[in-house]
């Protein structure tokens, strides 16, 4: 990607900073939901100035005054400018250079938008009521009160909240004082926070369980859930103390707070939100019911916890610049996260899975020319909804792992921890991290990962065997297949072989490479481990080398994930033909580890979804039967008394993709797996409850009605999630709008979670989706466009189903008119229909020819 001008940031004028913000809300938790708000806040005056401009978004400032000297001035106008979101309080005389203090009444809305200070609904017996709730990043917190709302504008916070006796507040610090008021409300005062960013103040106000515990450092943990759901919360406490514990030693620096609360909020647009001191979790993403909770949810519990805990250091004690560095904070706390959760649970092989779902995910996306660079300019707040994506989060840990794994995981360490004691409460660059991470090592870091944060993108490494060399080149990887001129990336390469003479180590920055040999047979694995943010190509020679290795298992799970995965991504981009890639999965029927038939099975699912409408596909199902039976066999429905963890999810998981091939045997047993499950739940372990609820929405008429009646009978968030991705199994277009409308209309399905309902249909009647998508898109972008990461995901995950050029037309005619803050999204939705398209085209009659001639 050749450099261009950054585009000028959207900044608030730098001559008023903020140092105190001493905050009183009271929010109403019934009708009108409103909130009153009274703050002072202390500024620095760093130049005269008689305009002082601060962010709100929905906010009525009532009143303003300043205090200079002792001497109190009121506004003399007070002016709002929607488009950027700002308020300019104007004063008759002008403020001198020096500290003062603004005083302002306000009034806000306690929004049902899930961002800002929102109201989150939940039952008491049968009556509804409300909590309140604040998710203020990216750019929110100016919707529960005025302020600098970027995160380089740090101040220390002092907040009172005004709340209903019976109900309990929490804050980012522990509560310092709580005085009784009339009207059976209390005023809860919280101790004043460190300096952090606006984005990472956090309130709550509602009825809440809790467990608690305390670290070995003395750090009080806890854990807040809805009410008769804290003994849920258990699990999630186990993994934050430990979690805690192993940070303070690994950053080397204490946690700066007294406590830590996490808590679960019944409608919640993210995943998890590291405020500081007070982390806000999704139900599924912190609740655990021992004996009805799949392993799968334990895993994502335990690596959202300790990616939110990670981010107490690296984010809200070392705090981005600006957005662009958005990746200083996500892609650390993933590459950490994912540190921690093989510290704590070594069995479960996490790194192995980390290629899966961040690496190769990353990688797709990169692919695209509409991708963008780990470091991407960011004028406004409102671009960065767009870029909490696979490549500020999975691509960024992953160019980290990659840079730890050369340098060292003790030398890595220290650099980390000169960066974070550089900048303890402020504000740091990409370039600052490269410096410290220089001093520790004694290499010029920023002189080789420059171009992989800066540039957009990712090499396809192609290696060919000559008899006394191999040739190494590298270009870029374009899904589109594209060849596109750019300069060479640095490449640490880790390299495996049955021979001694091939080096286990490499590394250039040049476009080719030769490494010598001394001959003989041999095979060769390049990227061991996968390492490295690339794919790699291999000739004729070296691919059938390779092929017996894999199959013996000869080489680790971990790059018989990569060769399989590398050889569908250079099917799609056109550098190999797909039959190839389905050829090489079959010598993984004997395979045994799950993050590798994982794996597999997305790759082999891409292709059934993209060929669905086509004369081949009983033959693909045909295909993907003969790939997983024999697994699926050897594991069988029945729990061992041996089996560890990963074997439990490998049965969920072949026995699911027994069910989506249409497998009659294993949907009948499926069927009746799912009567005993109804009689009684504890009687089916829950990593099955997938598979068999797709085989209800197969075999039976009345397959919906039947899991309705299960969905409504459903306790925890995690199955209720789990059911309503199955939804879109039914068997016509008719029914699939059916089931859009009940997601929408019935109020059965919380807000945050249909978009899992729409992605189901999508998947399944993609044609359905997008018609029910045009004619509902005045209540999509109502309903979620303040919540811009959540109106991208539901935009994407229904326009990338396609692969035709008269839905690609459709789709770009649709969205020329149809544009709410999602721009990016719709750029990369537009290539992916684009290069499926081709690829389908490309690849229609040799993978028919294939088949026919496997004999499926």
């Amino acid at each position: 990607m050749s450099a261009s001008t950054p585009k000028p940031r959207v900044l608030l004028p730098d001559n008023v900073s903020p140092v105190k913000y001493t905050l009183k809300l009271q929010p109403n938790l019934k009708t009108p939901f409103n909130i009153a708000g009274e703050e002072d806040i202390d500024v620095e005056v760093a130049k005269e100035t008689s305009e002082v401009v601060m962010h709100v978004l929905e906010i009525t400032v009532q009143s303003a005054t300043v205090t200079v000297g002792g001497v109190t001035h009121e506004t003399s106008n007070i002016a709002y400018d929607t488009a950027l979101q700002t308020v300019s309080l104007h004063f008759a005389s002008a403020i001198p250079v020096g500290p003062a203090k603004l005083h302002l009444t306000f009034t806000a809305v306690l929004n049902d938008k899930l961002c800002g200070f929102y109201r989150s609904s939940y039952k008491v017996g049968q009556e509804q009521r409300y909590m309140g709730a604040t998710q203020f990043e990216a750019p929110d917190a100016r919707r529960a009160f005025p302020c600098w709302d970027e995160p380089a504008k740090k101040a220390t916070f002092d907040v009172t909240l005004v709340v209903p006796t019976f109900s309990t507040a929490v804050s980012n610090m522990p509560v310092a004082s709580e005085t009784p008021l009339p009207n059976d409300l209390k005023s809860v005062r919280f101790q004043v926070t460190p300096k952090m960013s606006t984005y990472l103040v956090a309130f709550a106000v509602g009825e809440f369980d809790f467990v608690e515990g305390v670290t070995g450092n003395g750090v009080h943990i806890r854990v807040y859930t809805p009410m008769g759901k804290g003994h849920q919360g258990s699990f999630a406490l186990s993994v934050a103390v430990k979690t805690l514990d192993y940070l303070t030693d690994y950053y080397q620096i204490p946690y700066p707070l007294p406590k830590c609360d996490m808590m679960a909020i019944p409608d919640f647009a993210a995943g998890a939100m590291e405020n500081w001191g007070l982390i806000t979790y999704r139900e599924t993403a912190l609740l655990i019911e021992e004996g009805l909770s799949s392993i799968s949810t334990k895993q994502r519990v335990a690596y959202v916890v300790a990616h939110e805990l990670a981010h107490q250091w690296f984010g809200n004690l070392v705090t981005m610049e600006w957005w662009n560095n958005l990746w200083l904070n996500e892609g650390f706390a993933t590459f950490v996260g994912t540190q921690v959760v093989d510290k704590l649970f070594p069995q479960w092989d996490t790194w192995t899975q980390f290629i899966s779902t961040d690496l190769f995910h990353a990688l797709e996306l990169d692919a695209l020319e509409s991708s963008h660079p780990i470091e991407v300019d960011v004028s406004s707040p409102d671009e960065v909804n767009e870029i909490f994506d696979a490549i500020s989060y999975s691509k960024g840990a992953s160019v980290i792992r990659m840079l730890a794994t050369f340098l060292g995981e003790d030398t890595f360490r220290k650099g980390l921890n000169i960066y974070l004691k550089n900048f303890l409460y402020g504000n740091a660059v990409t370039t600052d991290l490269w410096n410290a991470l220089s001093e520790a090592s004694g290499f010029d870091v920023a002189s080789v990962m420059n171009c992989w944060v800066k540039r957009v993108g990712y090499p396809l490494l192609s290696v060919q065997y000559h008899p006394t060399h191999i040739h190494f080149s590298q270009d870029r990887l374009l899904t589109s297949g594209k060849r596109i001129e750019d300069q060479p990336w640095w490449m640490p390469l880790l390299i495996s072989s049955d021979v001694d003479h091939i080096p286990k180590k490499l590394e250039f920055r040049e476009k080719t490479h030769t490494m010598n040999h001394s001959g003989g047979d041999f095979w060769i694995k390049v990227n061991s481990g996968q390492t490295g943010v690339f794919r790699v190509k291999y000739d004729t020679h070296l691919y059938e080398k390779l092929g017996i290795a894999t199959k013996s298992k000869t080489i680790s799970a971990s790059d018989r994930l990569g060769v399989q995965n590398d050889a569908f991504a250079l099917a799609q981009s056109g550098h190999s033909r797909t039959s190839q890639a389905l050829s090489i999965a079959l010598a993984y029927v004997d395979e045994t580890n799950f993050a590798v038939w994982s794996d597999i099975a997305m790759n082999v699912g891409l292709v059934t979804r993209l060929w669905r409408g086509e004369p081949v596909i009983e033959k693909l199902r045909a295909y993907r039967r003969a790939l997983y039976s024999a697994a699926a066999r050897r594991l069988g429905w029945d729990v061992k008394p041996d089996e560890g963890d990963l074997d439990k999810k490998l049965r969920a998981l072949l026995m699911r993709a027994m069910v989506d091939s249409w497998d009659q045997p294993t949907i009948i047993q499926a069927n009746e797996k799912f009567d005993m499950y109804n009689a009684d739940p504890k009687s089916v372990p829950s990593d099955l409850l997938g598979s068999l609820f797709v085989s209800v929405m197969l075999q039976r008429e009345n397959g919906f009605d039947t899991l309705h009646g299960v969905y409504n009978k459903l306790v925890m968030q995690d199955q209720k999630v789990l059911l309503l991705g199955v939804l879109g199994y039914v068997k016509t277009g008719t029914a699939a709008e059916e089931v859009l409308n009940w997601a929408k209309n019935s109020g059965e399905v919380r807000t945050q979670d249909f978009y899992v309902v729409l992605n189901s249909v999508a998947t399944h009647h993609p044609d359905t989706a997008w018609t029910w998508l045009c004619a509902n898109y005045a209540w999509l972008e109502t309903t979620f466009s303040a919540s811009i990461m959540l109106f991208s995901r539901i935009i994407s995950m229904v326009i990338t189903k396609f692969a035709s050029t008269e839905r690609l037309r459709e789709v770009e005619q649709f969205f020329t008119t149809h544009k709410c803050g999602t721009e990016m999204t719709i750029k990369q939705g537009l290539e992916t229909i684009r290069t499926q398209t081709e690829w389908l085209s490309r690849d229609r009659s040799d993978v028919a020819q294939w088949l026919e001639s496997q004999g499926f």
